[in-house]
């Protein structure tokens, strides 16, 4: 292969990959502009903070410290955080017709998307900004972890294994 053909390749890429980026954070603004969408993430932060600093806790549990590595807990803790956030969060930032989860399900099985939406009362916006603040918190959780991580490290300088 020619050089030049590499290197068009990779400027095909980078614009390919830029334009979907800027495509995606522009319906990001585009969602959060809506004064609706802000009054449901304002419902689901308080969810939110609550679920990141909880997981990000995990970092305090006892492991390896020394040697600097976070232990299985401590890597999944974002992940679990945005489970977490996607289960609770959801009656806050929807406008669910009922809290039980079973009915819930029963509902949404039967139904067709469209009709999901109606249900909900949302639109594209919404289930946008939803899915942001999930990824948010995993975000934010992951760095609470590492940081929290850290500080014990620091404060505390435990031995390292086989000292």
């Amino acid at each position: 292969m020619e050089v030049t053909k590499i290197a068009d390749m990779g400027k095909n890429i980078y614009s390919s990959a830029r334009t979907v980026a800027k495509g995606t954070c522009n319906q990001v603004k585009k969602s959060f502009k809506n004064p609706i969408v802000r009054s449901n993430a304002k419902n689901a932060l308080p969810v939110a903070i609550l679920t990141a600093g909880a997981f990000s806790a995990m970092s305090l549990l006892p492991n390896r410290k020394g040697d600097g590595k976070q232990g299985k807990l401590e890597k999944m803790s974002g992940k679990l955080a945005s489970y977490a956030f996607a289960i609770a969060g959801f009656t806050k930032f929807f406008k669910v017709p009922t809290k039980d989860p079973k009915e819930l399900e029963v509902i949404f099985k039967k139904a067709k998307i469209k009709d999901v939406l109606e249900t909900l009362n949302t639109n594209k916006e919404n289930i946008v900004a939803y899915i942001f603040m999930i990824l948010g918190v995993r975000v934010v959780t992951n760095l609470l972890t590492k940081g929290l991580d850290e500080k014990v490290i620091e404060e505390f300088k435990p031995q390292k294994l086989g000292d």
